[in-house]
């Protein structure tokens, strides 16, 4: 699962955390990958357990992961101007070939880009 706060102001940090369970045998050569989300800047060494930037994404490797343990991956990023923060890449694969995928997470940005309607009016 992976968690972000809800909102955010334009500018400020934001923390993203990712919670690997292993829920079935031990895991080997796990990869776990997410992607920075575009309208946001990473923060240099924001990543926890010696994540590192790999073509646009936050990348961890683990050796193994016992059946029924947790861990935890964080790292932060800057929110840009725009609207929202919408991170829907990210994913966790293992040497057994078991791997995984995670629901969007959208978190709003205050003070960001608003989308501005003018009233159209056509002279003839």
């Amino acid at each position: 699962s992976k968690h972000a706060a809800a909102r955010v102001t334009a500018g400020e940090k934001l923390l993203y955390e990712i919670e690997l369970v292993n829920l079935g045998q031990q895991a080997t050569n796990l990869v776990i990958s997410d992607t920075i989300p575009s309208g946001s800047s990473y923060i240099t060494d924001s990543a926890t357990a010696d994540g590192q930037v790999v073509d646009g994404a936050v990348q961890w490797q683990l050796s193994n992961i016992g059946p029924g343990e947790t861990r935890s991956f964080r790292f932060q990023v800057t929110a840009g101007s725009g609207r929202e923060l919408v991170n829907d890449d990210y994913r966790v694969s293992s040497a057994e070939g078991v791997w995984a995928v995670g629901l969007p997470v959208i978190t709003i940005i205050d003070g960001g880009t608003k989308e501005v309607y003018l009233p159209v009016v056509i002279r003839q």
